[in-house]
């Protein structure tokens, strides 16, 4: 039994490997990721509250913020060479790992005049918590996310 397998050139033009699936494809991953990176990023940043207190938040609740410097420096990026999107905080100094302590705790010493101490920070994790609860939303971004040709 011989099957005629013939695609007429509309059919073809669908295939994954054609360049315009392609185009499209990033296209849409590039704006879908862009957006849910955005949405974590504002999540991150309204759970860290402001404080004119230099009393901290309590382990395992999120940091608290003085100056907003860490507030601000949660920021994403699309990385088209991984298809993916980094998103979470820009260190805030050369010396400073606060933004990572925050997170997952740690040990730093820190350096003043003189004297170098030891300083214990419990886990305040944000952008964990953050992208859980923004998860959810990412299938729905990508719902009509890619456009059908059109011709």
């Amino acid at each position: 039994m011989k099957v005629d397998v013939t695609l007429d050139k509309t059919m073809r033009s669908g295939f994954f490997d054609r360049q315009a699936v392609v185009d499209a494809l990033d296209a849409a991953t590039r704006s879908v990721l862009g957006r849910f990176g955005d949405r974590v990023r504002k999540a991150a940043r309204s759970s860290i509250r402001e404080t004119k207190s230099d009393k901290p938040s309590k382990p395992g609740k999120p940091p608290r913020s003085r100056t907003g410097a860490l507030r601000q420096g949660i920021v994403y990026a699309y990385d088209p060479n991984e298809k993916s999107v980094v998103i979470g905080p820009m260190k805030l100094n050369r010396s400073t790992p606060a933004p990572a302590l925050h997170e997952l705790g740690g040990t730093a010493r820190i350096v003043e005049k003189d004297r170098v101490k030891t300083a214990m920070y419990p886990a305040r994790p944000y952008m964990r918590p953050a992208f859980e609860k923004k998860l959810p939303q990412l299938p729905g971004l990508w719902k009509r996310a890619i456009k059908p040709a059109r011709g």
